[in-house]
């Protein structure tokens, strides 16, 4: 008989077959484990199936119970987690900040000679083109004012000394600015995001030399707002850093501290401000106002 001469098997003899194996497998048992082996392995799977079981209604239970609490109040506060984040990115900026003032102040004249690149004469041709000729009664601001030298010119040209107000982050150089300058100026120290003034009190803002050496992102955005908050709705922020790459003709350790800006670096920290941008190579200078539809303290709350 060849092979295709047979037959498939049929249904009652595939059943026969089964049977048979279920048969020889049973008699198989007594061999692989004995009688109370078996016993004692039907009882763990039992026990297991127990556990699997009284889990699945702890972890119904357990669910119900999220359930009628609430969903969202056991959510992870991922915006709170990212806030969180974000000011320990700052406070670590911050102290890196003052660190670096520290050092370079201590080892050269470098802090400082930063607050004067900018010609005086461009400064006050400047406040006279934005309609500041007299500045008898202007409020000024100086932001990282260093040894107060800027108050000192706003004075010479006619500005109210008790009108005058400078901040810094080093104490020796709050000291110098004090020993150098009319008492009447007023120096403090202060961080430049929590700059300790009310909104929109003063017309003029001066920041040289500040924004290109903070790294950090978020304590940018952050001073920015502080001094946007503070700036009165007709006021002038005057901003001064080195231009994009001019910090590459920086000796190694300041061109690594130092990061210039061009007018996108200050439109993106001044959003809604209309920014004149002149460049003083390797110096840019931004005449910030605000713009006349988002004057006031639009956009809520902050520094």
């Amino acid at each position: 008989m060849t092979d295709g001469d047979e037959k498939s098997p049929t249904k009652q003899q595939l059943k026969i077959l089964l049977q048979n194996i279920k048969t020889e497998s049973r008699n198989l048992l007594p061999m692989m484990w004995t009688s109370l082996e078996i016993v004692q392995i039907q009882n763990e799977i039992s026990q297991f199936h127990q556990k699997m079981k009284k889990m699945m209604g702890d972890f119904t239970n357990n669910l119900y119970w999220y359930q009628k609490r609430l969903w969202k109040n056991f959510e992870p506060d991922k915006d709170g987690m990212e806030a969180r984040a974000i000011a320990e990115q700052i406070r670590q900026e911050k102290a890196r900040l003052a660190q670096w003032v520290k050092e370079v102040y201590t080892v050269a004249d470098t802090y400082l000679l930063n607050k004067g690149v900018l010609p005086e004469n461009v400064l006050f041709d400047t406040l006279m083109q934005y309609g500041y000729d007299v500045l008898e009664h202007v409020q000024v601001l100086d932001v990282a004012c260093g040894d107060g030298q800027w108050l000192r010119n706003v004075m010479n040209h006619g500005g109210n000394p008790d009108r005058l107000i400078g901040t810094d982050i080093y104490e020796p150089v709050i000291e110098k600015a004090r020993m150098l300058s009319d008492r009447r100026i007023q120096f403090l120290y202060a961080s430049p995001d929590e700059l300790p003034f009310e909104h929109r009190r003063f017309d003029i803002i001066l920041v040289f030399g500040l924004f290109m050496h903070v790294l950090d992102e978020h304590l940018r955005n952050k001073i920015a707002r502080a001094l946007f908050h503070r700036l009165n709705d007709n006021g002038l922020v005057i901003c001064v850093n080195l231009l994009c790459g001019s910090e590459a003709q920086l000796e190694p350790y300041l061109a690594y501290t130092t990061r210039g800006l061009g007018l996108e670096d200050v439109t993106n920290l001044f959003p809604d401000c209309q920014i004149d941008f002149n460049e003083i190579h390797p110096y840019g200078m931004a005449v910030i106002r605000k713009i006349q539809g988002e004057k006031g303290d639009k956009g809520g709350s902050g520094n």
